[in-house]
C-alpha cells in the first residue's frame, strides 16, 4: 500500500511512508516466529539465573536488542519505510515476546514449586488465572537481591522497568534502522553512504543557510582539515548508487579526544542531515569537493636549544 510519495521539494530527505503488504506480513510472521521461542528462553534464563542484578540487566538489555536486531532486519528486508507502521509492527513482536516470557516464566515459577496441576496451555487461555499466580507470586516474592526479596509495589515497579526495557530497545533499535538511510523509490532499494571529505570547521549556522539556498560554494571556501585534525567537519552523500535520483548531502561535526589512559574518543554532532540534492546539486557538491585545497600545517614551534642565527649585515 503506498501513502504519499516522497517529495523532492522538501529540503531535507523524510521517508515517503510507502510499504508493500508482502514485507509488513514477512515482518510479523517471522518476526513472531522468532519473538515466542526468545521469549521462553528468557524466562528460563531469568528465573534460573543464579545472581539477580546486573547479570539479570545484561540479560535483559540483550535480549531487547537482539529482538529489535530481528524485526529491523525484517522490516528493512521488507522495504517498511514508514514510521508509525514500524512503531506498530515493532510494538506487536516485541509485545508478542514479552507476553510469552510471561506465560512461561509463570508456567516455570509453578513446576519449580511443585505445583504440577496447571499446565502452560491452562495459562495462556485462561488470562485471569495467569493474573492470579502473578498476584501471589508478587505478595511472596519471585527472587532475591542482595539481602532483600522484593514484593508489591517495588517488585511491580521492577518489573514494568523490565518490561519497558522489553518493549523499547527494540523499538528504538527498529526505528534508527528504518532511518539510517534514505530509500530510493526508483530503484526500490535502500541507499548507502559515499564518503567526500574532512573539512575544516566553520560557522554551522552560516554553511546551513548558504547550502539550503544552494550555494556550494561555501564547501571549497571552509577548506580540507588537516590529516591529524583533532576537530573536524566530515562530509559525505547518502544516497542510490545506481541513479541521480535520490542523493542528499550529510555534513558531521567531529570532536576527537583522549582520556587519561590514551584513548581515544569521537564525539559526533550532525550539522547538515540529508539535504535533498538533484542531479546538478550533486554536481555542483562534488565540483566544490574538488576544488578544495589542504589545511596548511601549523609552523613548528622554535626549539629553544636552538641557536639564533646571526644578522647578516647587507
Amino acid at each position: 500500500m503506498d501513502n504519499a510519495p516522497f517529495a523532492a521539494t522538501n529540503l531535507y530527505y523524510r521517508h515517503s511512508g510507502r510499504f508493500s503488504p508482502a514485507g509488513v506480513v514477512k515482518a510479523l510472521v517471522l518476526g513472531s516466529l522468532v519473538a515466542i521461542p526468545l521469549g521462553a528462553a528468557y524466562a528460563y534464563i531469568d528465573l534460573y539465573n543464579p545472581v539477580a542484578g546486573w547479570i539479570t540487566f545484561i540479560v535483559t538489555g540483550g535480549t531487547g536488542f537482539f529482538m529489535g536486531w530481528i524485526i529491523a532486519g525484517f522490516l528493512k528486508s521488507g522495504k517498511v519505510r514508514n514510521g508509525p507502521l514500524t512503531i506498530l509492527i515493532t510494538t506487536l513482536v516485541a509485545g508478542l515476546m514479552l507476553l510469552s516470557s510471561w506465560e512461561v516464566w509463570l508456567y516455570a515459577v509453578l513446576r519449580q514449586a511443585g505445583v504440577n496441576q496447571v499446565g502452560l496451555l491452562d495459562i495462556v487461555l485462561r488470562p485471569s488465572l495467569a493474573w492470579e499466580i502473578l498476584a501471589a507470586v508478587n505478595a511472596r516474592g519471585a527472587w532475591a537481591l542482595k539481602d532483600m526479596t522484593p514484593t508489591g509495589l517495588f517488585l511491580d515497579i521492577l518489573w514494568l522497568a523490565e518490561a519497558g526495557a522489553l518493549l523499547g530497545i527494540p523499538l528504538a533499535f527498529a526505528w534508527r534502522t528504518i532511518h539510517e538511510f534514505p530509500f530510493c523509490e526508483k530503484c526500490n532499494k535502500w541507499c548507502a553512504s559515499r564518503d567526500l571529505m574532512n573539512l575544516k570547521p566553520g560557522d554551522a549556522a552560516a554553511l546551513r543557510a548558504k547550502l539550503e539556498a544552494r550555494d556550494f560554494s561555501a564547501l571549497t571556501a571552509l577548506g580540507k582539515a588537516q590529516a591529524a585534525s583533532m576537530h573536524f567537519w566530515h562530509a559525505y552523500f547518502q544516497g542510490c548508487a545506481d541513479c541521480d535520483t535520490t542523493q542528499t548531502l550529510c555534513i558531521d561535526d567531529h570532536a576527537l579526544t583522549t582520556d587519561k589512559n590514551g584513548k581515544l574518543h569521537t564525539t559526533k554532532k550532525a550539522i547538515i542531515s540529508r539535504l535533498v540534492l538533484s542531479p546538478e546539486d550533486t554536481v555542483a557538491v562534488a565540483t566544490a569537493i574538488a576544488m578544495l585545497t589542504p589545511a596548511p600545517a601549523p609552523e613548528p614551534a622554535p626549539d629553544p636549544a636552538d641557536p639564533v642565527p646571526e644578522k647578516q649585515d647587507g
